[in-house]
């Protein structure tokens, strides 16, 4: 074909093949100058001069208008790759290299027919050929075809009829596949996830891949030696996941388990493992998601001097081994879930390494038994790099710094429903890094929202220590009376994940546990999970310590945490007894269980003591006017509870102890009911050990109170009057009265006598009148002690509601009451609005409204006292 001296000629969709120049160059297209657009063409098998391999033989052009050629297969031109400027315009897509003609015979049916495999297929462009002029609904190719037939239209004269199948999944089986199959099914699976994932990078049409149980090789084989070979994901849109039964189709996590190794090359040695066993660098923001789920990812040994470039992009071979995530812009659209990453060594990030901007979503992950020359152990996460940590163990891991997680340089990850503990050191932050931390058990953190304190020991069923790492023991399981159990957030995990990293339920009872495993047996609730009658425990306490029963049988007695000016180191043995009934000590009654501890003397710690409901509820029925909670939402009754410490190393009753105790009164905020377990848990600061009862505000242990009464005489003046017995070491009583049975004032005190029997009296004038007062006495003894007795009710008869006049007011009203000297009262419209507030100088006060408009007003009296007046 020739063109030229004349106006701009576009030629698109056409095939040129067996022609040849002799006369002229341009075996295929001789171009003189004219502007020449070349769109969706093939130009293929042409000689020029008896030459077929030379650029001339396709396009030859004289002048200085050089063709424009765009999605085309042009001979000896090189594509767009290596295109050669000087002969004409890339207008890129192009392509050199055999179009596979189904046939070249002219007689032939399928002459210049594209075939199936042919790599002119769906690369052509749909807005050339529009652009051209042509219509891709309507338009027919030179064989009368639809001209648009797949993804996007062919390049040349024939647009290929075959129907492509879509693939969307491939299979995978190390003990019953081939990499000659096609991997549709498990029937047909490939034998290597290296095979299947070269092909799903380079085929976008794969989505899922699917991995039987069994050990898989970055090599593809176990006597591979290439240590740069490694698992390597280069495209989002692709998913993997392990843990299935090729015989079955079924998974299963914990029985199928699918391992990513990279112990290849000599099976005695790991020094010649693969630096890393998966990577996955370069992918942009807009990318597919990506998700690695339910794999072990083990054996790296990243030491390397080098680097290996994947991507695009050159990653050390001395950082990362088991995952080396680098520059992912899709954040958590990445996601690690169900995986098990033990046993890699690095020099830098053993476990995982997420670099430059990587945040992926970290899922139900373990990561334990790594370890790192310096940094990262478990986790290594640096430049920007701030991944969602969610319901992860991470323990077991050893290195100079972060052996459970090394953060540098802006890197802040999210960490919720974890626990990292029994590392060699837990989280380390440098260059700006701040991870957020909640609903989480991490050793030697500070408490923050949710978490569990970081001395507690999270209760493994068979963890291995640090010092053994890089290994694959351990079980990091939970056992029933872990801390961790129940002590989630929900909202934190709600859309993660329905299981766990075994496959099993979440939110097997009622909140998420911690970590990356479910305890799915049943929880032993209140009595249950408390220690028995007579059960004692013996641990040494150096940070917080639980107390279980020395059976083991998940049967807690108490916790211990040094705390104070002298912290409790050393050995402590705990005992409870539990009394059938509720015993009586001076004819005050006890909680059923109770604690005898023994210890280093001087030692100063928390303690946390529990009971159930129904100890408590026995216990009230016994002391009516001063009972402990009833509920959960029984916060007035938390205020009624006292610790009662009796001194001495052996008793089981308080009788058994001498002296008098010390009187104990937690913090409302340290009386909790746990939901989940069914019991009470009452937390205070001690100083050295002894005997513990719990009592009431109104226990009136250290005397014998046989009276306690009072009345109202003339001008609402109060007697109040009691009798004891067994009186001894008693200072003072204190006299405190309430309006309201709660908040009790200071009203005066009377001093003890030095009888053992004898009886008081005391008047008092109450600042204002009320319908009924509330009176008890606080029995102080001279070593500090303290206690309470019943509170009593007085009705006062001469209470005397206040006067108001002139009413209906203009100007002002005075308000006459008695004893309201010292108190306020306030004026309030019809609407509850405040208007003024003001406090008696003496019983009688004028208030001025000139300023108020006419209508009805009240006044209310702190006692609850409301009158109304009128204003003209």
């Amino acid at each position: 074909m020739m063109s030229g001296l004349g106006g701009p000629v576009v030629v698109a969709n056409c095939t040129f093949q067996g022609n040849a120049g002799s006369e002229f160059v341009g075996g295929g297209l001789l171009n003189v100058q004219a502007p020449l657009t070349v769109a969706n063409t093939i130009i293929w098998g042409n000689e020029s001069a008896g030459v077929g391999n030379s650029p001339e033989a396709s396009i030859y052009s004289m002048g200085d208008q050089l063709p424009v050629i765009t999605n085309s297969l042009v001979a000896n031109w090189g594509g767009s790759d290596n295109w050669d400027d000087l002969r004409g315009v890339d207008g890129g897509g192009n392509i050199d290299t055999d179009p596979g003609f189904a046939s070249i015979a002219p007689a032939d049916a399928n002459f210049l027919h594209l075939t199936n495999s042919s790599p002119a297929r769906n690369t052509g462009s749909d807005n050339a050929y529009t652009t051209a002029g042509g219509n891709l609904n309507s338009d027919r190719d030179l064989a009368g075809n639809p001209r648009s037939f797949g993804p996007s239209i062919d390049m040349g004269a024939f647009e290929n009829q075959h129907a492509e199948a879509v693939i969307q999944v491939l299979y995978v089986d190390a003990a019953g596949g081939n990499d000659n199959n096609d991997g549709a099914s498990w029937g047909t699976a490939f034998k290597t996830l290296s095979h299947a994932l070269t092909l799903a990078n380079a085929d976008t049409r794969v989505d899922t891949i699917l991995v039987a149980k069994g050990t898989y090789y970055p090599t593809g084989i176990a006597s591979g030696t290439n240590r740069e070979s490694a698992f390597h994901i280069d495209r989002g849109g692709i998913k993997i996941f392990g843990g299935y039964d090729a015989g079955t189709g079924q998974r299963n996590l914990a029985v199928n388990r699918t391992i990513l190794s990279g112990a290849i090359g000599d099976a005695g040695s790991a020094t010649d493992n693969s630096y890393h066993v998966m990577v996955i660098a370069g992918i942009p923001a807009d990318a597919d998601s990506i998700e690695v789920d339910g794999f072990v990812i083990t054996d790296s040994y990243t030491d390397g001097g080098g680097s290996t470039r994947y991507n695009g992009i050159d990653l050390p071979q001395n950082y990362g081994g088991g995952i080396f995530s680098r520059r992912n812009g899709i954040g958590s659209k990445l996601r690690f879930a169900n995986l098990i990453i033990r046993n890699n060594y690095a020099n830098y990030a053993a476990g995982m390494y997420n670099d430059e901007q990587s945040s992926p979503l970290v899922v139900n992950c373990q990561i334990t038994g790594n370890a790192a020359e310096y940094t990262g152990g478990g986790i290594y996460n640096r430049n920007g790099s701030s991944p969602r940590i969610i319901n992860c163990t991470i323990a077991g891991n050893d290195a100079d710094d972060g052996a459970g997680i090394f953060n540098n340089v802006n890197a802040s990850p999210v960490i919720h429903n974890t626990i990292v503990y029994g590392n060699r050191s837990g989280i380390s932050n440098e260059g700006g890094s701040s991870p957020v931390l909640a609903y989480s058990l991490i050793e030697d953190q500070p408490v923050g929202p949710g978490n569990i304190p970081g001395t507690v020991n999270p209760g493994f069923v068979a963890p291995v220590g640090y010092d053994l790492a890089p290994g694959n023991g351990g079980d990091y399981r939970l056992q029933a009376c872990s801390p961790a159990v129940n002590k989630g957030n929900n909202a934190l995990f709600a859309g993660n994940a329905a299981h766990d990293s075994d496959g099993n339920i979440r939110t097997a009872h009622l909140l998420v546990d911690l970590g990356a495993f479910e305890y799915q047996g049943t929880l032993p609730t209140a009595a249950d999970a408390l220690a028995k009658n007579g059960d004692q425990s013996t641990r040494t306490v150096i940070r917080v310590t639980d107390f279980w029963a020395n059976d083991e049988a998940c049967r807690l007695v108490a916790r211990l945490e040094p705390a104070g000016n002298t912290p409790l180191s050393g050995s402590v043995t705990a005992r409870v007894d539990i009394d059938a009934e509720v015993a009586f000590h001076k004819g005050s009654p006890y909680v059923q269980r109770h604690y005898l501890f023994n210890g280093p003397a001087g030692g100063s710690a928390r303690m946390t003591l529990y009971f159930t409901q129904e100890e408590f509820d026995r216990f009230s029925e016994q002391l009516p006017s001063g009972p402990l909670p009833a509920n959960a939402s029984d916060a007035a009754n938390k205020s009624n509870l006292r610790v009662f410490r009796y001194a001495g190393t052996a008793g089981s009753k308080p009788v058994d102890f001498h002296g008098a105790p010390s009187v104990i009164d937690p913090d409302d905020g340290n009386i909790l009911w746990d939901e989940a377990k069914q019991r009470w848990e009452v937390s205070f600061n001690v100083d050295g050990f002894s005997g513990f009862f719990i009592g009431s505000v109104a226990s009136p242990l250290p005397v014998k109170l046989v009276s306690f009464g009072g009345s109202v005489g003339a001008e609402s003046a109060v007697t109040l009057d009691w009798r004891v017995v067994e009186q001894e070491h008693i200072e003072a009583y204190h006299i405190q009265y309430s309006t309201n049975g709660r908040d009790f004032h200071h009203a005066g005190t009377v001093a003890a006598t030095q009888a053992a029997e004898t009886s008081y009296m005391f008047r008092h004038h109450p600042p204002l009148g009320s319908a009924v007062l509330y009176y008890r006495l606080l029995i102080s003894e001279w070593n500090g002690s303290q206690s309470y007795s019943k509170i009593i009710d007085l009705k006062i008869p001469d209470h005397r509601p206040a006067i108001v006049y002139p009413n209906p007011a203009d100007q002002g009203f005075r308000i006459k009451r008695p004893r309201a000297a010292g108190t306020t009262a306030t004026l309030v419209d019809q609407f509850g609005s405040h208007l003024k507030t003001w406090k008696f100088r003496s019983d009688e006060e004028y208030v001025d409204i000139r300023a108020l408009q006419s209508g009805i007003y009240f006044i209310m009296f702190g006692d609850g006292l409301s009158l109304r007046v009128f204003k003209k």
